[in-house]
């Protein structure tokens, strides 16, 4: 697969939210319908919070699965963005991701 040339800015659905744990939450964020989203393993995505800043996280899948990508997000303690997903997001919310960032892989060789 061939680098991302930018980033971008797209609206994201909440498909699910799973517990993995007290303090882990499995993310499933679905792309809209024709929306393409290119991006290397290793890399991560930054989902806006509602004071307008990115609070980032890396990308779990190696490829979208049926338009869909997954986040493993831990809770931080007195977050309030990572508190504010565990406490009241719900399947259907909206979310605006930016990205891909990040050039973290491993060579081929």
């Amino acid at each position: 697969m061939s680098p991302p040339s930018s980033t971008q800015r797209l609206q994201v659905t909440l498909a699910a939210m799973r517990r993995a744990s007290d303090r882990t939450m499995v993310l499933t964020l679905r792309l809209a319908a024709g929306a393409a989203f290119d991006y290397r393993p290793g890399q991560f995505i930054g989902l806006e919070a509602d004071d307008g800043r990115a609070r980032h996280f890396s990308i779990a899948n190696a490829l979208p699965i049926d338009n869909e990508l997954e986040l493993h997000v831990n809770r931080a303690p007195g977050g309030a963005f990572t508190g504010a997903l565990f406490d009241r997001a719900q399947v259907g919310d909206t979310l605006w991701m930016n990205g891909p960032y990040g050039d973290f892989s491993i060579p081929p060789d």
